[in-house]
């Protein structure tokens, strides 16, 4: 029942997601384009958490809702480096947030997610 609500709410919330600029000829438009997502996927992820959770799965969601969180957290840092203009350092943040995005996505599938494993993740 929890994973038909979740998934439905991933369903819903699911937008279409236009091609990144280039992060080497436009660091800012790359930045603005990842701050966007990250902000789509913390109200996906503040939506996903208000959902009732099984009590014998809480610990595992919880888990799993902070990972995606600090993906996210990532993702943002990111972000605010590449507008910055600061590549190198958006770079670092940018492949440790897909790190960070995989784990969670392995995660996920293990509890037996599909489409919430795979919501509009930058870079995938």
């Amino acid at each position: 029942m929890y994973l038909a609500r979740a998934e439905r709410l991933c369903e819903a919330r699911r937008t279409p997601v236009s091609a990144p600029p280039d992060r080497q000829e436009d660091p800012q438009g790359f930045g603005a384009w990842l701050a966007q997502i990250a902000a789509s996927n913390d109200q996906l992820a503040r939506a996903w958490q208000r959902l009732a959770m099984p009590p014998g799965d809480q610990r595992q969601l919880r888990d799993l809702l902070a990972l995606r969180r600090h993906a996210n957290d990532l993702y943002l840092r990111s972000a605010e480096a590449f507008e910055a203009f600061e590549p190198v350092t958006g770079e670092q943040f940018l492949d440790a947030a897909m790190q960070a995005e995989a784990q969670f996505r392995k995660d996920a599938k293990m509890y037996g997610f599909q489409i919430c494993a795979g919501s509009d993740s930058p870079g995938q």
